[in-house]
């Protein structure tokens, strides 16, 4: 699996933690591989909230 925003591979050495939006709707069960990536991809899509959950990889 890749990050939604930066594409790079989930787990891919550096990682152990992985992060999926819950919220909002149109986003749901997106993965990202860090909170940053997570930020700036609602940023992008004008998220004003977004919910998630973290897991490990």
């Amino acid at each position: 699996m890749k990050c939604k925003y930066c594409n790079e591979k989930l787990n891919n050495g550096f990682n152990v933690t992985g992060y999926e939006m819950t919220s909002p709707k149109q986003a749901e069960g997106l993965k990202f591989d860090s909170l940053y990536c997570m930020s700036e991809y609602a940023k992008e899509h004008n998220f004003d909230d977004y919910s998630y959950i973290s897991y490990e990889l």
